[in-house]
C-alpha cells in the first residue's frame, strides 16, 4: 500500500508527523495520531515534523509537568525532611541552580 491509500490523510502543510509503516504510510494529523496511539506506543515508524506547533506545545507541557513534580518533591523535603536532607537540597540548588534541581 502506498501513502495515497491512507484514508483521512491531511495535507502536507497541516501534517504533524509522517508514518513510515508500509501497511499505512502517510501524513498524520493530531487526531489520527491520537486514535492510533502512535505516541503512547512509542511507534518506531513515527517521524515527527518538528516545525509543527503541536510538538513545541507538547514539549512545554512535559517540561512544566516535570518542573511541578520537582517543586512538590522539594517542598516535601523542606516540610518533612531532616536538617541534613534540607541542607543537601539547598546545596544542590546552589550548585545547579533552581531549574536543574
Amino acid at each position: 500500500m502506498g501513502y495515497r491509500e491512507f484514508q483521512g490523510q491531511p495535507l502536507k502543510e497541516r501534517a504533524v508527523a509522517w508514518c513510515g509503516n508500509r501497511k499505512h504510510q502517510g501524513y498524520l494529523s493530531v487526531n489520527i495520531m491520537r486514535k492510533r496511539g502512535c505516541i503512547g506506543k512509542n511507534c518506531k515508524y513515527l517521524v515527527p515534523i518538528t516545525t509543527h506547533q503541536f510538538w513545541q506545545d507538547r514539549d512545554k507541557k512535559l517540561n512544566d509537568k516535570k518542573l511541578k513534580k520537582r517543586i512538590s518533591q522539594n517542598e516535601e523535603v523542606i516540610k518533612h525532611g531532616s536538617a541534613e536532607q534540607i541542607a543537601e537540597l539547598f546545596e544542590k540548588i546552589i550548585e545547579r541552580g533552581f531549574e536543574n534541581v
